[in-house]
């Protein structure tokens, strides 16, 4: 669907140029599942959705669960169903029961998350299919972020600690 009106900028009026079918070395990319898990975030799901499905990314699939939202939710997904794999609205027990749902309804090579109060910088997919592919012994990549305010613009930057399992347990 086209942008709400007053967005501009990243993921609203401008996106990265489509990638092409294969990886740089004649490979086709790998599936990226991405789940979104949402409750109540009408003012922020349409960002999240969008900066995942304007990535340019060749192979995706997007999948979001929500918890049978009453603000709006639901209806913002809905027009984006068409672009969306598999989408939910529904009680559930919070937000690792919607991932769990989320997850079992995934088929990628790639699993990721993002929360629907968050959103994906341009060509972060092709970063993260590229980096599993320099890496293929690797079973998990994170990364560094921003804060960002209510209209996306981003802030601060954020650095990630080292990654260690069984902090990413907790």
């Amino acid at each position: 669907p086209p942008p709400r009106h007053g967005f501009g900028g990243w993921p609203w009026t401008t996106g990265p140029t489509p990638l092409p079918d294969r990886m740089p070395d004649g490979q086709p990319w790998p599936l990226i599942s991405i789940v979104t898990p949402s409750f109540n975030q009408a003012q922020f799901i349409e960002h999240a959705i969008r900066s995942v499905l304007l990535q340019g990314y060749p192979r995706l699939e997007l999948i979001v669960a929500d918890g049978g939202s009453t603000d709006g939710s639901a209806e913002t997904i809905a027009r984006y169903a068409p672009w969306i794999t598999h989408w939910v609205s529904e009680p559930d027990a919070g937000p690792a029961d919607a991932l769990n749902k989320g997850f079992a309804a995934a088929s990628g090579e790639i699993y990721g998350f993002l929360n629907a109060d968050d959103f994906l910088l341009e060509g972060s997919l092709e970063k993260v299919a590229m980096a599993f592919h320099a890496q293929p012994a690797a079973d998990v990549i994170s990364g560094h972020g921003y804060f960002a305010n209510t209209s996306g613009e981003l802030g601060v930057r954020v650095y990630s600690d080292r990654w260690h399992l069984d902090r990413f347990l907790h």
